[in-house]
């Protein structure tokens, strides 16, 4: 009897452990997306890929994120995006890590997340504390991007839970006076959160006639609170008067995707009227002044006129008067001779 109930701790000590090194061999590995799958999702909206370990035996976590690469999309990594977990699941506890990607398709298509292999460690209670190491893969995940109901295209146009934009001028069309030559800046700035400076398109400027456009390098940033992205861009545009006269730089509309209201939005920037004066010395025209060329160019030409005349006058005075004396002289020499005294008296 005795070695009979023996025999059964023994087996029930056995079968304990078997079950412990079982859950430690197997952590619980779940990746999720927000939107989940089978939900409505445009094109350029962010798409939280979440990866979750946990361990009932010890805290698990992802010591090295792996790179996911998506086609059709970006894929970026923010900064700060592990957290840790506890879960109770059937009454057992559990601790880990959520790591993130974000992923914003960019055609619409449908999008595969590809299974990920994943090196999860994890870290054991207990006063020694052991580390186990193991390598998992995660399931595929299946989305679709869309456009819009309405929408043809998405081009130029950023998707965001919120979205600023706001334009300066330097200097003012009322706060100076302008000429020919002169430049004035136009500096855009647009704010959005819950995608990447990156995610923000140059915008098209049209043209403006009577100027010269020299758009500058756009100026980027990002940062990140507590899970939450907030990105900059500033845009800068010199606009050079070529003309006098009224130059009218004209306005520009923005479109963007409401991602909290899942709605187009359309955001316009007024433009403004310059008065643009012919610079000092200059005729105004161009007929103008090829005219006040051809004046300066027969001008120079009527003074080496003169300058010719000038000396042909003063040659031929000299001559005249030099033939006259030698005129005179001659002369004199004719009426003054004397004959001389015949040979034969």
């Amino acid at each position: 009897m005795r070695s009979r109930l023996l025999t059964v701790l023994l087996a029930l000590i056995l079968i304990s452990a078997w079950n412990s090194s079982v859950r430690a061999a197997d952590p619980i590995v779940r990746i999720n997306t927000d939107p989940a799958a089978g939900e409505s999702l445009v094109v350029g909206q962010r798409i939280r890929l979440m990866l979750d370990v946990l361990d009932s035996e010890g805290w698990a976590n992802v010591p090295h994120l792996p790179s996911v690469k998506v086609s059709g999309a970006v894929v970026y990594v923010p900064d700060g995006q592990a957290t840790r977990l506890t879960e109770t699941i059937k009454g057992e506890s559990y601790t880990g890590q959520r790591n993130e990607w974000w992923v914003y398709p960019q055609r619409a298509q449908p999008l595969m997340v590809p299974p990920i292999n994943v090196d999860i460690e994890v870290k054991k209670f207990g006063a020694k504390e052991d580390v186990v190491t193991k390598t998992v893969s995660t399931q595929p995940v299946s989305l679709e991007a869309k456009l819009p109901e309405g929408v043809a295209s998405t081009n130029g146009w950023v998707v965001a839970k919120s979205f600023d934009v706001t334009q300066s001028w330097e200097p003012n069309a009322d706060d100076a006076t302008f000429v020919v030559g002169d430049g004035i800046v136009r500096t855009i700035r647009r704010t959005i959160k819950d995608a990447p400076a990156m995610m923000m398109p140059a915008i098209k400027l049209p043209t403006t006639a009577g100027t010269k456009m020299y758009p500058k390098a756009a100026e980027t940033s990002d940062s990140n609170n507590r899970g939450e992205l907030e990105a900059i861009r500033v845009d800068r545009t010199t606009y050079v008067f070529t003309r006098p006269g009224s130059i009218e730089v004209p306005p520009i509309d923005i479109v963007w995707w409401s991602s909290s209201q899942n709605k187009m939005i359309n955001e316009t920037l007024p433009g403004q009227t310059f008065q643009v004066s012919a610079a000092i010395g200059d005729s105004g025209s161009a007929a103008a002044h090829d005219t006040q060329k051809i004046s300066s160019q027969n001008r120079r030409w009527f003074g080496v006129g003169v300058v010719v005349l000038t000396l042909m006058g003063g040659a031929l005075s000299w001559w005249i008067g030099h033939w006259a004396l030698l005129r005179r002289r001659t002369r004199q020499m004719k009426f003054s001779f004397d004959p001389l005294p015949p040979l034969n008296p």
